[in-house]
């Protein structure tokens, strides 16, 4: 409640202040756990993004070995230069 509109306002119970100072801890505790998921999430990133760049590097190793048997060992290292360049 606001105020009875003449100025006045009324009293706050003292059980209501605990319940503010209750739910202020679970805000805290959510704000902890909303961290630790942006944390997560960012870590999950991470993963993937290594993984991809371990794909990559996969199959840049693949092309470099069938370069070796076809000859065209410089083609391959210079799409490997120009893939690392890009990440």
């Amino acid at each position: 409640m606001i105020g009875a509109g003449d100025g006045s306002r009324p009293s706050i119970k003292a059980g209501s202040r605990i319940e503010t100072a209750e739910a202020g801890s679970s805000t805290l505790g959510g704000a902890e756990e909303l961290r630790l998921r942006v944390q997560q999430l960012s870590l999950r990133e991470q993963i993937e993004r290594n993984h991809f760049l371990l794909m990559r590097l996969n199959a840049a190793s693949a092309r470099l070995i069938q370069s070796l048997e076809g000859g065209d060992v410089f083609d391959a290292i210079a799409e490997i230069i120009a893939n690392s360049d890009g990440s």
